[in-house]
């Protein structure tokens, strides 16, 4: 059998040590665009600093991050806030929450294990912290337990039957050049 070159998937590290910064749902973010959408942003902006991981970077991209996270949360609040529909026990307001819980179980956790993966344990920032910020009015108490996947309480909304087909090519090619970057 011919060696494998450098860089190609033949040569790239087992799965089990490759994919450490990918967590195991990251694909549950597909249920929902706009987390689609901010995931695949995110790893874009990885997978350019995995080229060239300038230490004089890990601070203001630390910042950046927790910034553009903080503001996601924010955007969350004003939708929420603004939405009648949101504040009733209706099945949008329950896929609202469980947007909010995906944003807070993988999205931030995937973006912290990417940052770590550059540039090793002393990149972090406040994700428990900003993860803790989002209850009581984001991740409600009747909400922390996860959901099961054979609950679909929003299926029959043609717009998220529309972004649950449409997002999840996006972020599974944007999680694969990651896997690749590595």
């Amino acid at each position: 059998a011919a060696a494998a070159e450098p860089g190609s998937a033949a040569a790239a590290p087992p799965p089990s040590t490759a994919g450490s910064w990918l967590h195991p749902q990251t694909l549950d973010l597909t249920r929902h665009r706009p987390l689609a959408v901010l995931a695949n942003d995110l790893i874009q902006v990885f997978n350019e600093v995995r080229q060239c991981p300038l230490h004089a970077l890990r601070i203001p991209l630390t910042t950046q991050l927790f910034e553009c996270l903080s503001g996601a949360l924010g955007l969350l609040r004003s939708v929420k806030q603004s939405s009648a529909a949101l504040q009733s026990a209706s099945p949008k307001a329950a896929e609202f929450t469980r947007l909010c819980r995906h944003f807070a179980e993988i999205l931030v956790p995937l973006t912290v294990s990417h940052l770590e993966a550059i540039f090793g344990t002393s990149a972090h920032f406040d994700a428990q912290g900003l993860i803790d910020g989002m209850s009581p009015d984001l991740l409600p108490r009747e909400a922390a337990a996860p959901l099961t996947d054979g609950e679909d309480a929003f299926a029959a909304d043609p717009l998220t039957e529309l972004a649950s087909e449409a997002a999840p090519l996006a972020v599974a090619t944007e999680i694969a050049t990651s896997e690749a970057a590595s």
